[in-house]
């Protein structure tokens, strides 16, 4: 009887060990979450994701081998978009971050669409250039080596599970 109760008290224990855990690592996590490190939940807030299609073909024909999306925000950030295989329902983010600026306003400007790509996490200006992109929707080229890349802006809710 005393080794079940002290069975019982060890599993108890346990539980409330790994409740402080758990509220332990929220703190720590969202201390330092800002601008470099969007989550799902910003993502959630968030009304326009940047949806890039990565194609195997030049012209972007067939499906896409690759998607990503990109949570568009005014300040420097690391660009860790989400990238899934279509078909495939887990997500992986991608290898290296590249740093800079995003917004579907840069993306649609009227003078010629741009994303700042940055060679550091502060954006400092020397360190950044702005790259030229094409329009909605047009088959371009990738920056991660695939033969054809799309873009479009959709709404979060939008964005596949």
């Amino acid at each position: 009887m005393v080794l079940l109760r002290l069975e019982v008290l060890v599993f108890v224990s346990a539980l409330l060990l790994q409740g402080v855990y758990v509220q332990f690592y929220d703190i720590f996590v969202n201390s330092f979450s800002g601008p470099a490190n969007i989550t799902a939940s910003a993502l959630a807030e968030t009304e326009a994701v940047v949806e890039v299609r990565e194609f195997l073909s030049p012209n972007c024909d067939g499906p896409p081998a690759r998607l990503w999306h990109v949570v568009p925000f005014s300040a420097c950030m690391a660009l860790r978009p989400q990238m899934q295989m279509p078909g495939s329902s887990h997500e992986v983010s991608a290898s290296a971050p590249f740093y800079g600026r995003v917004s579907c306003d840069t993306l649609r400007d009227a003078e010629g669409g741009y994303v700042e790509i940055c060679s550091d996490e502060d954006c400092s200006e020397e360190g950044c250039q702005r790259v030229s992109v094409v329009p909605e929707g047009e088959c371009g080229t990738s920056f991660t080596g695939f033969a054809g890349a799309s873009w479009r802006c959709i709404k979060s809710t939008d964005m596949p599970k």
